[in-house]
């Protein structure tokens, strides 16, 4: 079964509000994050994955029902590096999980688009920290760099972060 990507459309983007909240709720447990009075999560940067050439937003799809999404920008947690490519958010729904299928889409991804990679990960999340390093150190053949509890890319709340850094 192969994982297909999506770029999302503008007028699609409230699929992407929806899968968010379940992404949110899922991972609240290492955010802290709380909801709103309205029982919602909310996600308060949306349009700029619809608004910029160097942004961009995509479901993930297995045999034609939604998976996940991606969500990629150009932002540096480190002011001496350009970034061309940062994997802001990633989720997979359960179902999709421990099937491959996020080391396929993120090798698409990679093919996809060139340059400098910066991915920030909480170390807490086990799952999460075992997959995004082993799926990096597979794709660069060992080629890339991880700074652990990295201060500048701390998450909102204060959490420290780990970010891998690579080039393809």
């Amino acid at each position: 079964m192969d994982i297909i990507l999506e770029r999302i459309s503008a007028n699609r983007k409230h699929v992407l509000a929806n899968l968010f909240e379940k992404y949110q709720y899922d991972f609240s447990k290492f955010s802290l994050v709380d909801v709103d009075e309205d029982g919602l999560y909310g996600f308060p940067d949306l349009d700029r994955y619809f608004n910029s050439d160097t942004n961009f937003a995509f479901l993930l799809r297995v045999k034609d029902k939604i998976a996940g999404f991606v969500l990629i920008d150009n932002h540096s947690f480190d002011s001496d590096r350009n970034i061309d490519f940062s994997i802001t958010e990633m989720t997979l729904l359960y179902k999709y999980r421990q099937r491959g299928f996020g080391r396929k889409v993120l090798i698409q991804l990679f093919n996809m688009l060139k340059g400098n990679w910066q991915i920030r990960y909480y170390p807490g999340n086990k799952a999460s920290a075992y997959f995004w390093q082993n799926v990096v150190r597979e794709y660069t053949e060992n080629n890339y760099e991880l700074l652990e509890f990295y201060p500048p890319a701390r998450f909102k709340n204060g959490s420290a972060a780990n970010i891998i850094f690579f080039n393809n």
